[in-house]
């Protein structure tokens, strides 16, 4: 009978089944490495998701009386599209707005403001957009040099500038690097009128002239998302639905049913 041989790489002879141990020795191997690397890759993931998640968290800066009173009556108008639905005793039913849910239900001089900011920070180069539950986050690389919010009818930036250095300017800028989230853009700007529309311009090119970011030739696009309520954002999943619970003597003094 004959025997077939085959010469590892080692250069010794193996027969038939030497040569289909290598073979499936071979084939453990690379199938070892690529569970590692699946691994690895979710791994990352999830660290990309839970940081995502804590920039969604993070504490915001307080509102302005008015912008409170603002926001407040907002939610108070539109709630009462919504349907009545039951109420518990240990908590209240509130409505958790994201920034796009804010954006489409916010005035046409809002959005106007919104478009042209945005527009001016991505005409520079290497400037990306990511949109968040809470803000949307401008970044050159990995380096966060702007941010936008909306707070009652005001659209606040936040821009990678040391507020010290525009004290008692023209353009009235806010410090909030106590609050940690606003460490690396702590330069609040909050815009309500054209005026400030305008000199946010000069701000986000000083901005830009720190980060050796040039303009570019960029043609300016519209985003603009027409008004929707509150149930169809909330069927978007825009607006969440959230139980708050009650301060506890508010559930001491609850009427029993």
């Amino acid at each position: 009978m004959l025997k077939l041989l085959a010469v590892n790489f080692f250069g010794t002879n193996l027969d038939m089944d030497g040569t289909l141990s290598f073979v499936l020795l071979i084939a453990g191997v690379a199938l070892l490495m690529g569970v590692i690397i699946t691994m690895l890759v979710m791994l990352v993931a999830a660290i990309r998701r839970k940081n995502a998640d804590r920039e969604d968290s993070e504490a915001e800066e307080p509102m302005t009386e008015e912008e409170q009173s603002e926001e407040t009556a907002e939610v108070a108008v539109l709630a009462v599209e919504l349907p009545e639905e039951e109420s518990s005793p240990t908590g209240f039913l509130s409505y958790d707005r994201s920034f796009t849910a804010k954006y489409i239900q916010s005035s046409d001089e809002v959005k106007q403001w919104y478009i042209h900011i945005k527009n001016e920070l991505l005409s520079y180069k290497k400037i990306n957009a990511r949109m968040s539950w809470k803000r949307e986050s401008f970044r050159r690389g990995r380096e966060t040099v702007a941010r936008l919010s909306i707070k009652g009818k005001t659209l606040c930036l936040y821009l990678a500038l040391d507020p010290k250095k525009y004290a008692d300017s023209k353009y009235a800028i806010e410090d909030v690097s106590e609050i940690a989230y606003y460490a690396d853009t702590p330069c609040l700007y909050r815009i309500r009128s054209d005026r400030r529309e305008n000199y946010s311009e000069e701000l986000i090119a000083d901005v830009m002239a720190l980060k050796n970011a040039p303009k570019t030739e960029r043609p300016s696009e519209d985003y603009y998302l027409p008004y929707e309520g509150m149930v169809e954002l909330i069927d978007k999943g825009l607006i969440k639905r959230v139980i708050r619970e009650a301060p506890i003597a508010d559930v001491i003094t609850a009427p029993q049913t």
